[in-house]
């Protein structure tokens, strides 16, 4: 039991790196959506302001598109 055990470690790939990012296209709206909250103009689908910063940022990956499961 004294062995030592190697583990390989998967290193991310660029692949994979450049699926995590955000396109110009997404960037624009979730900077769209951070400025509306900013402004205190982003309204939930009551019509309610939006004032936590957890519910504004998944409101702006859902618009763009990024919440969604591949």
């Amino acid at each position: 039991n004294d062995r030592i055990r190697f583990v390989n470690i998967k290193k991310s790939s660029e692949s994979d790196l450049e699926k995590a990012k955000a396109d110009k296209k997404q960037q624009k709206k979730i900077k769209k959506v951070m400025d509306e909250w900013k402004a205190g103009t982003l309204l939930d689908p009551h019509g309610n302001k939006i004032t936590d910063r957890k519910q504004v940022l998944a409101v702006a990956l859902s618009e763009a598109g990024l919440s969604k499961k591949k």
